[in-house]
């Protein structure tokens, strides 16, 4: 992975984050239950919260008390989601993983773009992992998502296609595959 980052350093910002999410450890198998094996580890649990699992929980529990309570000062769809970066609203970006592993090399592209281009402008950018429920949450919701600077109304206007929602990996992307 080390030598992906040095070759890409465009991409080594969003390529750092998600390795300093990555934690090695032991188990006696290599089956589900042992998650729990693991999980018991406090060495483990300790850097967990660190690289932000916690923080993931938190930052999507902030995004629905928001959704909850003040509706304009969230949004999610990637046109939405687009449509608030070009007002400069955007405080946190939050992208599902699943969205940079896509089967269809232009979409991937395209998020790597939305993540490169908030990074740029100063909007802090979390990536979840859709394997833990937090990352499984936000991927259930389209994949993408903002929690808002201020409120945008406006926003309710924009339409999403259904092309762009978190089934995009579904689609068929032979063109794009030729171009890999």
């Amino acid at each position: 992975m080390k030598d992906i980052i040095e070759k890409h350093p465009k991409k080594s910002d969003v390529l750092n984050d998600l390795m300093s999410k990555a934690v090695l450890a032991h188990t006696t198998s290599g089956y589900k239950h042992s998650l729990t094996e693991i999980l018991q580890n406090k060495e483990i649990m300790k850097k967990m919260n660190e690289v932000g699992c916690a923080g993931e929980t938190a930052l999507l529990d902030e995004f629905f008390n928001t959704l909850r309570t003040d509706y304009d000062k969230v949004c999610y769809g990637q046109k939405t989601v687009c449509a608030a970066m070009e007002s400069v609203a955007v405080k946190n970006l939050l992208l599902s993983d699943h969205l940079f592993r896509s089967k269809n090399v232009s979409i991937r592209k395209q998020y790597v773009k939305i993540a490169e281009d908030a990074e740029k402008n100063g909007i802090k950018v979390s990536i979840f992992g859709s394997q833990n429920p937090s990352g499984q949450r936000l991927k259930d919701m389209t994949g993408i998502a903002a929690i808002l600077k201020f409120a945008l109304p406006e926003l309710d206007d924009v339409e999403e296609d259904e092309a762009n929602s978190s089934d995009e990996d579904n689609s068929d992307s032979s063109s794009d595959k030729e171009s890999e």
